[in-house]
């Protein structure tokens, strides 16, 4: 069970009414770095930060960070992410082709531009626990690309509220208001149908199909 692991750190605001339950600080940040993450189902993800008093608090949620002391207060995680998590497992990436380049983001109730600062795919890792979530159905399973916004939050969307602005590749872009008619994946592939080796010992063996 993976629950916590490190991400590549970054550094943020944290509006410090998440330093005391909701009960004082609203208004105020405090400068932190964040570098760890938390993956609960049923959760929204959380981060593990360091503040500059030498303080290392837990958990907290992805709306609590801002990038700037004018972003606009969310006073909900689902106006910055729309799906909470899925495992506890998770793997946490910096993909090259999308780390740090432009895109337009769909969040809840708008579109705002923003940058890829790293992705996290949830999987079950587990086979003898068993998997209570969505992350064995094809059409269900997301990942989740952690997004700076320009109107400073902290952001985690999949790949279907994204486009991506990566100039030297992407010449034929969606126009204004375009969408993609693509439909979701409902299938899985394997390799190891329709044949097999022949009953031999040899190191370059012969395949036969299955029906033989």
């Amino acid at each position: 069970m993976t629950f916590v692991g490190p991400i590549p750190q970054f550094k943020a605001l944290l509006r410090r009414e998440y330093l005391y339950d909701g009960e004082r600080g609203h208004g105020e940040h405090e400068p932190v770095v964040v570098f760890a993450l938390v993956s609960e189902p049923g959760h929204c993800l959380r981060f593990h930060v360091l503040t500059e008093r030498g303080v290392q608090w837990w958990g907290v949620p992805i709306h609590a960070l801002v990038f700037d002391v004018a972003a606009p207060t969310v006073d909900a995680p689902s106006e910055v992410q729309l799906w909470d998590c899925f495992t506890w497992d998770f793997a946490v990436y910096r993909a090259p082709l999308l780390h740090g380049i432009r895109c337009k983001a769909r969040l809840r109730d708008r579109t705002v531009g923003a940058a890829c600062m790293f992705t996290v795919e949830w999987a079950h890792m587990d086979a003898s626990r068993l998997d209570p979530s969505w992350c064995s159905m094809p059409e269900e399973r997301k990942s989740a690309h952690v997004l700076r916004t320009d109107d400073g939050l902290v952001a985690a969307l999949p790949n279907n509220r994204i486009l991506w602005e990566e100039p030297s590749f992407i010449v034929r872009p969606f126009g204004e208001g375009e969408r993609p008619d693509y439909a979701t994946n409902t299938r899985t592939w394997s390799c190891e149908t329709g044949w097999r080796t022949r009953d031999e010992i040899a190191a370059h063996y012969e395949i036969a199909e299955a029906a033989e």
